[in-house]
């Protein structure tokens, strides 16, 4: 596997609109401790094999979508974030790569974003560790799902299936 990498204490702001401000791709192993990511396109992409941790980290402000996991079957886990006021989703999950075993949200809010909190698509899902209100105050709801029939789900709620969109 490759080295892993953390970043303490960091903040990341101020790309243009249509970039990233951090993209994790490939093998990589990424750790945030403490960052702060804000007014950029999106705050944070991950894809391929790569894998993100973050912890007490912040992604908020940015002009597109906060977090965006996509086809990626390497870990992401996010703890004791915060990610909110981003102009479009606070979180985007998709592809069926991801899944509860290796994405996982632990007492994070994800609030006041444009959209809803958590989109999944192409058949994603996600476990969900913490109180359904962290995804509260969301102008499109907690979650929503981008296709039909839904495939996708999110763990963690009092049912396993399919919840409906807040």
């Amino acid at each position: 596997g490759s080295a892993r990498v953390e970043l303490h204490g960091l903040q990341i702001y101020g790309t243009r609109a249509s970039e990233r401000a951090l993209m994790i791709r490939d093998n990589a192993d990424v750790k945030l401790v403490a960052c702060e990511i804000f007014g950029n396109g999106n705050g944070v992409y991950v894809g391929h094999n790569a894998s993100l941790e973050l912890d007490r980290c912040v992604i908020r402000d940015c002009g597109s979508t906060g977090l965006v996991v996509a086809g990626c079957s390497g870990q992401c886990r996010v703890r004791h974030c915060q990610i909110s006021r981003n102009h479009n989703h606070g979180v985007a999950l998709g592809g069926q790569q991801v899944t509860p075993n290796n994405c996982v949200f632990h007492n994070t809010s994800i609030s006041h974003n444009w959209r809803s909190g958590m989109s999944l698509f192409e058949g994603a899902s996600a476990a969900w560790q913490g109180p359904a209100s962290y995804l509260d105050g969301n102008r499109e709801g907690r979650w929503i799902f981008q296709e039909w029939p839904v495939v996708s789900r999110l763990e963690g709620f009092q049912s396993k299936a399919v919840a409906e969109p807040a």
